[in-house]
């Protein structure tokens, strides 16, 4: 029932990078990204088809989130726009105005974070190739959301 296929970095440039080679097996196609930790995570409704919910409702790019203690160090805040929360999915989410790759604490925009399970559109390419590699050559899969957030939109979603 799932056609499943995979690409390997052949060298460690950044999740940015990561998520570029897979370009071309993704095409046109939203890209669902999950970090090996979350990757089976079961439940009754499971983040991942959340995810796609919310994609195919907003037509924009969704990321898991949830809110951590603010003393945590991070690796990746965001800046929401608006916060809502409730149970149904739609009063779950929020704009993402800005996303900051791993802050200190007293830095950190706000306490929510991302929890690695990720549904783009493929402009997410785009806007990886358009941003500047960062240290080490490395190219950031936060810094090419961050394009995404102001230039399409990118909404977050409370697990």
């Amino acid at each position: 029932m799932v056609q499943v296929s995979y690409t390997r970095q052949k060298e460690p440039l950044g999740l940015g990078h990561a998520v570029l080679v897979a370009r071309d097996l993704v095409g046109d196609e939203p890209l669902r990204r999950s970090c090996s930790a979350t990757f089976l995570i079961p439940g009754e409704n499971p983040a991942t088809k959340q995810l796609i919910e919310v994609y195919e409702a907003t037509g924009v790019g969704a990321i898991a989130v949830e809110e951590v203690p603010r003393i945590a160090r991070i690796f990746t805040a965001l800046s929401p726009v608006s916060r809502r929360r409730s149970r149904r999915l739609a009063a779950r989410l929020l704009r993402i105005r800005d996303l900051v790759e791993k802050p200190k604490p007293e830095n950190a925009p706000s306490n929510l974070a991302i929890t690695g399970r990720l549904r783009l559109p493929s402009a997410i390419f785009d806007c990886l190739e358009a941003h500047q590699a960062r240290r080490g050559n490395e190219i950031s899969l936060t810094d090419g959301m961050r394009i995404l957030a102001q230039e399409q939109g990118l909404m977050g979603l409370y697990l």
